[in-house]
């Protein structure tokens, strides 16, 4: 079964989490949803996953020390997860602007598999006071880039069996696109 696990996603609130569960859930196939209290979930390894949909700080709901929140984002990655394929973080936090710190945390690391790209999901644009999530993450959760950006992304995967992802990804892409102006520039 874990082998069958594309999308991921890691929350310490657990409103947050099945906010994001329930938008990820009608736009691809059993996402994996893991509430982290501070301890290593028991999960089987999970290396085909393509998205991982991450909070930035995951002990104490406040702002730590960055450096303590990207090794445990790297553990997590390293020890739990273990992705063999390329596969996208999408940061989801209070504090976007981290995004490029994690990946340079992460592309420092030995044994951590490195993502494609890690790009910034603000909790802030989506979610409501209550917790509750926006129906335009839809939206996000559907693009983020044009067909020659996904085609560049999905290069390393071989052929793609799970078509909910495949168009997951294409949208989270396509959105971007549409936020920024400008295309993600995905690295090799």
């Amino acid at each position: 079964m874990s082998s069958l696990v594309r999308v991921i996603a890691i929350d310490d609130d657990a409103k947050h989490l099945d906010s994001l569960i329930g938008a990820l859930s009608g736009q691809c196939a059993s996402p994996l949803r893991i509430h982290f209290t501070g301890e290593w979930p028991d999960i089987p390894a999970c290396p085909h996953v393509r998205l991982i949909f991450s909070e930035l700080h995951l002990v104490g709901g406040a702002m730590s020390d960055p450096a303590e929140d990207f090794a445990i984002i790297g553990s997590l990655i390293e020890d739990v997860i273990k992705p063999v394929d390329p596969y996208l973080i999408l940061l989801w936090t209070q504090h976007p602007d981290y995004a490029s710190a994690l990946r340079s945390s992460l592309d420092g690391l030995r044994n951590v598999a490195k993502p494609v790209a890690v790009l910034p999901l603000p909790k802030a644009d989506y979610l409501d006071d209550s917790g509750a999530l926006a129906d335009e993450i839809g939206a996000v959760v559907r693009g983020w880039l044009g067909s020659e950006g996904a085609l560049g992304l999905r290069g390393g995967w071989g052929p793609i069996d799970d078509h909910e992802v495949d168009s997951l990804i294409e949208t989270i892409y396509a959105a971007r696109l549409r936020d920024t102006g400008r295309p993600v520039e995905l690295e090799d």
